[in-house]
């Protein structure tokens, strides 16, 4: 594939998931105008443009005014917002996950009989086209630590309910990529 295909080929790709995050983030204003009213979007949009504003560009002004919105909210306010955020960064990750799962389908979709570069079949079909030795690789592979760790991350420990409701957003993301939905029915979904 020319570096030209690709490039084209990525940026479609990230347009779905750029797709999907505006598609979560719009349900998420909805739920918080439902929530806490226009007031509490309108704080968390102002801070969330302003965090992206002084991502691109640091200046110590936006961010001493940044650092001001924040500690002049009112408590509840403020657990809200943190709330919100949390909220986002979750359906953040189910959007990633599911465009891990769709680029896969999608390479796989079209491989034919390649495998996926840097899979584990791929690494196992070079280690025999370079006729390493079974022995050597089984020495590298017992020369591995592999450890879970458990961790109290709050997107780690989750209750069955809300697992349940990642499960259900997903699987509307998901459907977005239903190439029988008609214009309307997208709509609907969307």
């Amino acid at each position: 594939m020319s570096d030209s295909v690709s490039i084209i080929n990525k940026n479609s790709s990230n347009n779905l998931l750029r797709r999907d995050v505006r598609f979560l983030g719009h349900i998420l204003g909805e739920v918080l105008v439902q929530q806490g009213g226009n007031g509490l979007l309108a704080i968390v949009e102002q801070i969330r443009e302003m965090s992206k504003t002084l991502r691109a560009g640091f200046t110590p002004e936006l961010f001493a005014e940044f650092k001001n919105t924040i500690n002049t909210l009112a408590p509840e306010i403020r657990h809200q917002v943190i709330r919100a955020f949390a909220i986002y960064f979750q359906l953040i990750n189910i959007a990633e996950q599911n465009h891990r799962i769709r680029r896969k389908r999608d390479y796989e979709r079209t491989a034919g009989e390649n495998v996926q570069p840097g899979s584990i079949e791929d690494v196992v079909r070079e280690l025999k086209a370079q006729n390493i030795p079974a022995a050597e690789v089984k020495d590298i592979l017992q020369g591995i630590s592999l450890e879970l760790v458990m961790t109290a991350h709050p997107t780690e420990a989750s209750r069955r309910a809300v697992l349940d409701i990642h499960k259900r957003i997903a699987n509307d993301v998901m459907e977005l990529d239903n190439p029988n939905l008609t214009f309307r029915e997208r709509e609907r979904t969307a």
